[in-house]
């Protein structure tokens, strides 16, 4: 997924919080990042199943249940995002008191977390898919 929140990330958020320098409108950069690394995720995953679905050799129950599995925790994790969004989305420009500021901060770890659960709870069915549309393609 192409919206890794990354530990320069993180680096350049923590300098620019020390600057006051920190905008809402970053934060809905990473909401948009990430909600969008779903999106595309979902939409890769759509792509394979609709490829090797019909296919004889591919297991059925298997790929249903990772699919089902997978679309269950897309959502979880689409609804978590707009939570944290919904408690900042009527806020824009430069962050001017250490309220906010501290809102700022913990909502972008709870950005973080997030996005941390996504990549580690969606690896092994995106393996398994994988593995389902390989097993596919040998045969034909």
């Amino acid at each position: 997924m192409s919206s890794n929140i990354t530990q320069l990330d993180i680096h350049q958020i923590n300098k620019r919080a020390q600057g006051s320098k920190q905008t809402w409108e970053e934060l809905d950069n990473i909401y948009n990042g990430v909600m969008e690394g779903l999106l595309i995720m979902a939409a890769k995953v759509n792509e394979v199943v609709a490829a090797v679905k019909d296919h004889p050799n591919t297991n059925k129950s298997l790929l249903s249940v990772t699919v089902r599995g997978m679309a269950d925790d897309i959502e979880r994790y689409m609804s978590d995002l707009v939570t944290i969004h919904q408690k900042h989305e009527s806020k824009q420009g430069v962050i001017t008191n250490e309220d906010d500021l501290a809102l700022c901060l913990s909502l972008f770890n709870d950005y973080y977390t997030v996005n941390q659960y996504i990549h580690s709870t969606m690896l092994d069915p995106m393996i398994t898919i994988t593995e389902i549309a390989s097993e596919a393609q040998d045969v034909l």
